[in-house]
């Protein structure tokens, strides 16, 4: 129904959503006025590519030969399976770069925090980039990082959870509905 959610989560898919100006319309239908959307995702300013599971390659031209080059290269030091393939030792690398491709191309959409947040914004308002709350909440329940979270309470400590999440994980990003 329209408005029918006081709270909308999403966690790791607008990387996946080709285009964002449909999704928006339709989290901004059925959230209330006023109501939240939290938004988890990776953006294009990460290290690390998760879905091919290797270092930068995202941040090339998809297909160039400096991509290819930089995945060939990390591919051989180990690095990168996409999903979907349990044993890919005996793929080319050719095939395995064209699979790459086919995943970047059609499957992951990086982009950056402002283009999602002017994408959210003809429907949402930005209340927060909220990634140092979500550092110290997973820091607090990690069994191990949990006996120095204290530490993670430090003032003047969220521009560095915010870069340091932004570049591990993505953008935290916090938004209201528009009345």
């Amino acid at each position: 129904e329209d408005g029918f959610f006081d709270i909308v989560a999403s966690n790791q898919v607008f990387e996946h959503v080709s285009e964002l100006n449909g999704i928006c319309k339709e989290l901004a239908r059925v959230t209330r006025p006023e109501g939240i959307l939290l938004a988890l995702m990776p953006t294009s300013e990460i290290l690390w590519e998760d879905h091919l599971k290797m270092p930068w390659v995202h941040r090339l031209p998809i297909g160039s030969k400096r991509q290819r080059i930089l995945a060939k290269a990390f591919r051989r030091m180990g690095f990168g399976t996409p999903r979907h393939v349990s044993d890919d030792r005996h793929v080319s690398d050719d095939e395995w770069l064209s699979r790459a491709d086919t995943i970047l191309r059609e499957e992951v959409f990086h982009r950056s925090v402002r283009e999602y947040v002017s994408a959210f914004s003809k429907n949402f308002r930005l209340l927060a980039e909220d990634e140092p709350t979500w550092a110290r909440y997973r820091i607090k329940h990690h069994p191990l990082l949990k006996y120095g979270s204290a530490l993670s309470e430090l003032r003047g400590t969220d521009g560095f959870f915010r870069q340091s999440v932004r570049r591990a994980a993505g953008a935290v990003l916090v938004l209201q509905r528009l009345p």
